[in-house]
């Protein structure tokens, strides 16, 4: 006869806990390489939304039809344009590191102080011009890791392509997922967590509102503004235009000074070498055009939707961008938005007991 052990309910509910710690821990291990697209398909899904409900209504409530010509649509308005944008800024990021910045290295390793003058427009020039030597010599420095740093990065681009394609996939049937069986997905998640029904509302809210935000703030804004630093350098007649425009773009997500990193250096190396109507046009164009968008747009574009602190947007989007590449910069500011809200339910709860 089998001997049969009688568990109380205390040990089954240690015993359960113990083993979906395990599972979800070797679910997670298993997603890893994943999860960053299934996080940006929800975003995506949740974003497109009112075209998917758009096209539900003029296809008679039919889900599946609705989702794939959500898809298509994103697909044609944003990736494929996307791509293409990608693979010009790739073949100009190329031709930098390849033309220019050997070209400005070569030029600065010239330390010969009769060759190499400061230009009179710099500040206490007769203070500094015993260190012309090491002045140059530091900004011949600085542009050969940029350089190194650019070659690096088309390698690491190169090498990572397969992986690209292949999350962009995974995202793309997410997406188509989510947008069949979002509704029914939310009530589930609801079912199987300790919260009320104010509480996942309001978490979820934060997740929709914090991705517009950022979607309009980083995205719309950022393209804006390296589209104007992109025409600044094309009239300007510095090669790379569509480059430094989209290094620009990127650098746009840090607060006032983010555009300006690009066009002060260009401006003044203009300066510098005697372009002066170019670079006082430059310095112009960038203070008085671009740096203004951001000053105007965000206002109107970003509003209150992400409810935080702009010093806490900036450092998670920094810090998003270090742990998640590109999609950090919404996952960062995300996170940031779950934990405030988290510690809201928490003071609450607290608050009750």
């Amino acid at each position: 006869m089998a001997l049969k052990i009688n568990f109380n309910k205390d040990s089954r509910l240690r015993f359960i806990q113990i083993l979906l710690a395990v599972v979800l821990l070797l679910f997670t291990i298993l997603v890893k390489d994943y999860i960053v697209s299934l996080v940006l398909a929800i975003i995506f899904a949740g974003l497109s939304s009112p075209v998917y409900n758009w096209f539900l209504k003029r296809f008679k409530g039919r889900k599946k039809i609705s989702s794939i010509t959500t898809l298509i649509f994103f697909l044609l308005v944003i990736v494929i344009p996307s791509v293409l944008l990608l693979f010009e800024i790739v073949d100009q990021a190329s031709m930098v590191s390849k033309q220019i910045l050997p070209f400005l290295e070569k030029q600065l390793q010239n330390q010969n102080i009769g060759t190499h003058k400061l230009p009179d427009w710099i500040p206490f020039r007769k203070q500094l011009t015993p260190y012309t030597e090491d002045i140059f010599s530091k900004i011949s420095e600085l542009i050969g890791s940029l350089s190194q740093m650019i070659v690096d990065g088309l390698g690491s681009l190169t090498k990572s392509t397969f992986a690209f394609f292949l999350n962009a996939f995974v995202m793309l049937y997410g997406m188509y997922y989510f947008l069949v069986n979002g509704s029914s997905l939310l009530k589930k998640t609801q079912y199987y967590l300790p919260l009320t029904k104010t509480e996942f509302k309001e978490l979820t809210s934060t997740v929709i509102s914090i991705s517009k935000a950022t979607i309009k703030g980083a995205f719309l804004i950022g393209i804006l503004q390296g589209i104007l630093v992109g025409i600044g350098f094309s009239v300007a007649g510095i090669p790379g235009a569509v480059f430094w425009g989209s290094i620009a773009a990127i650098l746009s997500v840090i607060p006032s000074v983010g555009t300006s990193i690009v066009y002060v250096p260009a401006g003044l190396y203009l300066l510098f070498n005697g372009e002066i109507a170019y670079g006082i046009g430059l310095l112009i164009w960038g203070f008085g055009v671009v740096s203004s968008v951001d000053n105007f747009l965000r206002p109107m574009l970003v509003g209150k939707d992400t409810q935080m602190p702009d010093v806490i947007i900036l450092v998670t989007t920094l810090g998003g961008i270090g742990m998640f590449g590109i999609s950090g910069i919404v996952i960062g500011p995300l996170i940031a938005g779950l934990l405030m809200s988290i510690l809201k339910i928490y003071r609450k709860f607290l608050s009750k007991t």
